[in-house]
């Protein structure tokens, strides 16, 4: 029984990145389960008996995403010390990922989830709404930090860090459209020095 625990959790630990990359570029409407069996070289047996079906292998997939992939660019907004330069670290680490990319970039798994997903499936939409959830707060925080002298209302904290998730949400989709970084870069750009201002006139 051990060794069968085992084998289990190294199937796991290499079936689920490969299918997570899939699930990126093609949603979970856009792959069928012959489409993992190509990509992550497991058969179908094999993928039913760890995720039960293509929908747990697809929720596994969002939660690999953010406790996972997002570890390290999110951690940055999390710190309770964090700052906007924090979410410029964000940024940046998401950025140079991209640049070992070609484009078209596959975007945010998240974003992409909220567009073609969720909207259909109540479990889909917990997933993505508990993620929307977390970094919501680590904006809010990041306010908090940014106008701490000044006793800005939370209510009004909350719904600019709403503001700010959803800007970034769309920052991500369009990465998908681009054919060069730089135009992603030049909006980053934008966005953090029009944020700058924002803060500074709350």
């Amino acid at each position: 029984m051990v060794k069968m625990s085992i084998e289990k959790s190294k199937t796991r630990a290499d079936l689920l990145p490969k299918a997570f990359m899939h699930f990126l570029e093609f949603g979970f409407y856009g792959t069928s389960m012959d489409d993992l069996v190509k990509t992550t070289g497991y058969s179908r047996s094999s993928i039913y008996y760890e995720y039960k079906s293509k929908k747990g292998l697809f929720e596994a997939s969002l939660l690999f995403f953010n406790d996972v992939f997002l570890k390290e660019p999110v951690g940055y907004l999390e710190e309770p010390d964090a700052t906007l330069d924090n979410l410029q670290q964000y940024f940046d680490w998401l950025l140079d990922k991209l640049r070992t990319q070609t484009p078209p970039y596959k975007g945010c798994f998240i974003a992409n989830t909220m567009n073609e997903s969720s909207p259909h499936d109540k479990d889909f939409r917990d997933i993505v709404n508990a993620f929307n959830d977390r970094l919501s707060s680590a904006l809010c925080q990041i306010l908090c930090n940014e106008t701490k002298d000044r006793k800005i209302p939370r209510k009004k904290l909350k719904a600019m860090a709403r503001y700010l998730m959803t800007s970034i949400y769309g920052i991500w989709t369009f990465s998908r459209s681009v054919s060069d970084i730089k135009d992603l870069e030049d909006i980053i750009t934008a966005f953090m020095s029009n944020i700058k201002v924002m803060v500074r006139e709350i």
